[in-house]
Order: structure tokens, then C-alpha cells, then sequence
């Protein structure tokens, strides 16, 4: 029976099982009560002990950088299944940027949690920072696919950057959606030149 990889250790598929029943637990208390969710909530809401809960995450950051982990690749997984609209690139792009303002609009607790956590230098969520990322790079390349001009592979870092910066502002109310995937668009329409034009 083969293993599973997770955080610095192996678990073998009946723990994968719990785990992802952890994380779906903590996902919904995070969703009602933000980023001050308590480990005993989460352990109470999985039927296990406190004990057991530190077992898979170390702590409350990694736990949540975990969940945060788990939402990346939701939206990815969605967009592989439900490519975004468009004939052009850059249509393509638009209405992928529109797909994630709209995503973080109706899920802004639970953004603004997974945000504020991402700001630790908790170990463990620093190898998520690294990974979520990463799956950001993803989302784009999955949507341009061939059409993607070799500087954009340079790029990508400061497009994460800038959405991570900008979904700090949303959450905290200082920023709305709107203009969020407006600059999104306008960043990638920056960065992708003529590649924007081309036929999807």
C-alpha cells in the first residue's frame, strides 16, 4: 500500500482520510469565525483529541496555511475542469482574473484568514507560502498554455506578489473586487504584450 506525502512526514491513506476531514472541518469554523479559530474548535468538530489534531498540524498557522493550500488547489482543479472564457489570450486571462476577484468576494472571511496567516513565519507556512505560489503560476499557464512568451515564465513571482498585496487591501476593505480584476487584467495585458492578441 503506498503512502502519501504531506508536511515533513509519510501517512499512509487512512490518516490522509482524517486529515482531509480536519482540513474540511477547520475550512467551515474558519469560514464563521476568521483567522482566531481555536485548535480545540477544529479538534471538536473532527471528533479527535487535541493530541491527535497536533499529530497532523503542528499548529493553528500551519493548520490554516494548510486550508489556504487546499483552496489553491480547488481553484486550480476548477479551472482545469472549467477552462475560463475567451477566444483570445487575453479574454482567457480577463475573465480568469474576474473568476478569482469573484472567488475571494464570496468567500472573504475565509480569504482574509488564509491572507493574514500567510504573513507567519511559522516554518510550515512558509513551505505553503512557496507552494501556493506556485499553483498561482499554475492557473495562468494552464489558462495561456502555449501561448506563453518566454518572459512570462520571469514574471510570474511579481504577479503573485501583486495579488497577494492586493488581497490583503480587499480583505481589510481597502480595496473592492472590482478594481482588483481590473488591475489583475491590466497587469497580465502588461506583462503578456502582443501575446495578448493571439487566438486562445
Amino acid at each position: 500500500m503506498s503512502d502519501i506525502q504531506t508536511f515533513r512526514r509519510r501517512i499512509s491513506p487512512e490518516q490522509q482520510q482524517r486529515r482531509e476531514l480536519i482540513l474540511a472541518q477547520a475550512t467551515l469554523l474558519v469560514q464563521a469565525q476568521g483567522h482566531e479559530v481555536a485548535m480545540e474548535a477544529v479538534a471538536a468538530a473532527a471528533g479527535i483529541s487535541r493530541t491527535t489534531l497536533y499529530r497532523y498540524f503542528t499548529s493553528r498557522e500551519h493548520l490554516l496555511a494548510e486550508v489556504t493550500l487546499m483552496q489553491a488547489k480547488s481553484l486550480l482543479n476548477n479551472l482545469i475542469v472549467l477552462p475560463p472564457a475567451g477566444h483570445t489570450v487575453g479574454e482567457k486571462v480577463q475573465d480568469l482574473c474576474q473568476s478569482i476577484a469573484s472567488l475571494d468576494r464570496e468567500n472573504k472571511r475565509l480569504l482574509g484568514a488564509c491572507i493574514h496567516n500567510l504573513a507567519s513565519r511559522d516554518p510550515a507556512v512558509l513551505d505553503s507560502f512557496a507552494a501556493i505560489e506556485g499553483l498561482v503560476s499554475q492557473m495562468f499557464t494552464t489558462v495561456l498554455r502555449q501561448s506563453v512568451p518566454s518572459r512570462w515564465l520571469n514574471v510570474e513571482a511579481v504577479l503573485f506578489r501583486y495579488l497577494f498585496g492586493s488581497l490583503v487591501l480587499a480583505t481589510t476593505d481597502k480595496m473592492n473586487y472590482s478594481a482588483l480584476a481590473e488591475d489583475m487584467t491590466a497587469l497580465c495585458r502588461s506583462l503578456l504584450g502582443d501575446a495578448w492578441w493571439e487566438p486562445a
